[in-house]
């Protein structure tokens, strides 16, 4: 789990840095570093969040869904703030260079919150496995992840 997780910002990230967009000519310097500054934490704040909401299935689908979409007002936000950044290639950058800063913290933080869970890492991940396959054809949990997923949409 804590590897998906760490895993899945990272594939925000790159996923990110592929889009070609047109740069923003009115942005300052401030708004840039605010902007990405956002992005960071919102990131963060997700990243720490889905891993407690996953390790939380108990073989429930539909609980576990509906856990899923308290993140969605976040997701949305991620959403908002990661094409604003994505518009411009040096916030876009500046991003980039700030998640890689931070993502010791993020992992850090993640490990502390599985030890307190007092579930091992292979635990974890068996957790993560059963969970993708009782829940993989379950429509509401397909449409929460469509919903909160960070992924861009192919």
């Amino acid at each position: 789990m804590l590897r998906t997780s760490i895993a899945a910002l990272a594939l925000v990230t790159v996923t990110a840095c592929k889009k070609s967009a047109p740069e923003d000519a009115g942005s300052t310097p401030a708004a840039m570093d605010h902007m990405v500054d956002v992005m960071v934490d919102q990131m963060a704040e997700y990243t720490e969040q889905i891993m407690p909401i996953a390790l939380a299935f108990d073989g429930d689908c539909l609980a576990e869904a509906t856990r899923m979409l308290d993140l969605e007002p976040l997701a949305q936000q991620i959403r908002d703030t990661l094409e604003t950044v994505e518009s411009d290639p040096a916030q876009l950058a500046l991003y980039k260079a700030r998640m890689k800063a931070k993502q010791p913290e993020i992992t850090a933080k993640l490990a502390a919150a599985l030890k307190a869970t007092g579930l091992s890492q292979a635990e974890a991940d068996a957790k993560e496995k059963l969970l993708k396959a009782a829940c993989a054809n379950d429509p509401a949990f397909k449409r929460a992840v469509a919903r909160v997923g960070l992924k861009k949409k192919q």
